[in-house]
């Protein structure tokens, strides 16, 4: 595959070291509500630095609506479960104590950390209040249904368990920008705008998905108003001080004010000492336009997830006759590689969890073959790895790990093998491969052959001279025997079908490494 014609990429995020890093997110959406989930973490960060993970992506464990919740409908910004409040001291995920010693063991084993940040709304209000607003149409949030009208809404907010520590803001209803619930009504069917004295109604710099995507849930965040920008950009510098953290997964960026996220974001550069944070935005809409005028506005400083590149990975594991070779069609890993965060499954695309975008679950046969494309591959954006392939799912109907248990071997592979330069072999629908060079320092290389047909596949791919007379078997097991690689420096590397294949040195100073590799 040719590299793009256009490339827009301004250079790596600051606070980001691209060569090889892997990003985990360290949680599935039915991860046990049992408040042991920082100590799981931090047993498991050792294993996970030698493998090759380096960056870890963190639930949102702020104080939420209730108990078992896994933190997106955020209650109390400054309780990481060290207040008594909203049935329970801990988190889902624990306590602030434990999430302090998992903080520890990153820090000792040099394991960036990034916090999953829900600056969009709040939920879960201590008392009503009344106030007025208009009714709008939920399909186009610009079309009002209704004059204005008095409403009871949950909208009081004043924290009592953690009487002003850490910030001494209260939440009321001119603090939001609407809502979804009337206590009076006890229904949601209606969304509901404020308005009044300083309400410009919905934010405009936002996607324009139903009109305008300001609202998403809860009650939504106004950062028109001062002192919500002021507590919000009081709450960045304050966690990422008392945790010290490396950056933020931000949750939901389409959905509210892109000035104010950059403002956010400035204000974190300016305040904080080191390196700036990496900042990684959740964008959830299949458009290479909307993802990269995002890019843009923020000038390279914002990663975003590659959704386009999901969703044909999607598409293409569930097709009769797809096109391998259209992977990378109108991706973010093709035209900005250095801000794409390429992920295959995450908690919101989970086999059982559904939501309003094009991706849907991916088939488990593809799996390795979508790890091996983002993880082996040279320009192919910082690879995100979820907890429920790497542990399996738990909840209703639980799933083994992904890629028969593999996972850990390709991940391996991308810390000790995958450098140098990349050979691709792209001249087929069905069967595609690609061969990583090594460098000077990491002479091994690796060749990678997958196919989505039902007879197996193969290519004749270049590794280097250097490597002449050496033997090279599948590190994955799923296809026996050997290839000599010849004086030309080449192989013919072959897959069983529909799978995929990755290619070694038998003998290599690292092979021993992968093959025992495990969690």
């Amino acid at each position: 595959m040719s590299q793009p014609h256009v490339n827009y990429a301004r250079g790596a995020a600051p606070g980001f070291t691209p060569e090889n890093s892997v990003l985990l997110e360290a949680f599935e959406w039915y991860s046990p509500a049992d408040g042991k989930h920082w100590r799981r973490l931090a047993q498991a960060v050792p294993g996970l630095k030698r493998l090759g993970i380096n960056y870890i992506w963190l639930p949102p464990g702020c104080k939420a609506g209730w108990e078992g919740s896994n933190g997106y409908d955020v209650y109390d910004m400054y309780d990481l479960g060290e207040f008594d409040q909203k049935g329970a001291r801990a988190t889902k995920w624990g306590t602030k104590e434990e999430l302090m010693d998992l903080m520890h063991v990153a820090r000792e084993h040099g394991t960036a950390v990034l916090w999953d940040a829900v600056l969009n709304h709040k939920s879960a209000a201590d008392y009503t209040e009344k106030c007025q607003a208009v009714v709008v149409d939920k399909d186009n949030r610009l079309k009002e249904l209704s004059g204005p009208q008095e409403v009871e809404v949950w909208t009081g907010y004043d924290f009592a368990a953690r009487a002003g520590r850490y910030s001494q803001m209260k939440y009321h209803w001119h603090h939001f920008s609407g809502t979804d619930w009337e206590a009076r009504l006890k229904t949601n069917e209606k969304l509901y705008k404020f308005v009044g004295p300083q309400k410009p109604g919905w934010a405009l710099d936002v996607d324009d998905s139903d009109g305008n995507a300001d609202y998403l849930m809860g009650n939504d965040l106004d950062y028109s108003q001062r002192e919500v920008r002021q507590d919000m950009m009081h709450w960045g510098t304050w966690i990422t001080q008392e945790l010290g953290l490396s950056g933020f997964r931000l949750d939901a960026v389409k959905h509210f004010s892109s000035d104010f996220l950059q403002s956010w974001i400035s204000h974190l550069d300016q305040t904080l000492a080191g390196p700036p944070l990496l900042m990684i935005g959740e964008y959830w809409r299949d458009d290479l336009r909307s993802l990269g005028s995002m890019i843009e506005k923020l000038r390279g400083r914002l990663l975003l997830f590659d959704v386009m590149l999901a969703t044909n990975m999607s598409k293409l594991s569930v097709a009769n006759d797809g096109d391998m070779r259209g992977i990378l069609t109108n991706t973010l890993t093709q035209y900005y590689p250095q801000q794409a965060v390429s992920f295959v499954i995450n908690h919101d695309t989970q086999s059982r969890f559904e939501r309003d975008h094009a991706v849907t679950a991916i088939s488990p046969w593809f799996i390795p073959l979508a790890y091996a494309f983002i993880l082996l591959r040279a320009h192919s954006g910082f690879p995100c790895v979820f907890y429920g392939d790497l542990y399996g799912i738990c909840g209703p109907a639980p799933l083994a790990p992904s890629c028969q248990g593999k996972l850990p071997k390709l991940i391996l592979a991308r810390k000790l093998l995958a450098y140098g330069e990349m050979r691709e072999c792209w001249d087929d629908r069905h069967c595609v491969g690609f061969s990583r060079m090594g460098d000077a320092q990491r002479r091994e290389g690796v060749a990678v052959v997958m196919t989505n047909a039902e007879v197996g596949g193969g290519k004749r791919m270049e590794v280097g001279t250097w490597h002449a007379g050496e033997v090279w078997t599948d590190l994955l097991g799923g296809v026996g025997g050997s290839v000599v690689i010849d004086g030309w420096g080449c192989g013919v590397f072959t897959c069983a079908p529909r799978s995929v294949a990755v290619w070694a040195r038998r003998d290599g100073p690292c092979r021993a490494e992968i093959d025992g590799s495990d969690l």
